[in-house]
């Protein structure tokens, strides 16, 4: 019976733990608010992240060619309790409804956030490389086939 209390108190510390992980997590994560850009071949890819109470981030995606603007997609970053969420809403994918990846690894400023039941991506990668350098990777299978996109993103404006 003296084993119960110890038992209890190991997981009430565990699961304080985790929130507390979560929570530093979501504010490592909050040195994504501002403009990012990176070039490409079909004009200049935009993201754009702002923040949006404790526990939600927002933002756009957006490609800019000459005067053309395509909206690529938007995206929330969201803490539910001990979870963190990268959230993609892609305009003509996925019936344009919202599609969760849940943060599975946090290392060295590399957030892993992870869907295996989506059909691609079913991991997406945030690697802050420094305050102004930051490299979203998407990759996964389809068909059997593995895929990988890297986008190399330099900061250009700070909100």
């Amino acid at each position: 019976m003296k084993y119960i209390p110890m038992f209890l108190f190991t997981a009430l510390v565990s699961a304080t733990g985790l929130a507390q992980t979560a929570q530093d997590n979501f504010k490592k994560l909050n040195s994504l608010q501002g403009l990012w850009q990176m070039t490409t071949s079909r004009g200049v890819l935009h993201e754009e992240w702002k923040t949006s109470g404790n526990d939600i981030m927002k933002s756009q995606s957006y490609r800019v060619n000459n005067n053309d603007t395509v909206m690529m997609e938007t995206a929330e970053l969201l803490k539910k309790g001990k979870d963190i969420f990268y959230i993609p809403t892609v305009p003509n994918q996925n019936q344009g409804k919202p599609v969760e990846f849940k943060l599975t690894s946090a290392q060295n400023n590399e957030y892993i956030f992870e869907n295996p039941e989506h059909d691609f991506p079913q991991r997406i990668i945030y690697n802050l490389k420094s305050a102004t350098e930051t490299e979203a990777t998407i990759d996964g299978s389809i068909n059997g086939q593995y895929r990988k996109m890297v986008y190399r993103f330099s900061k250009k404006q700070v909100p």
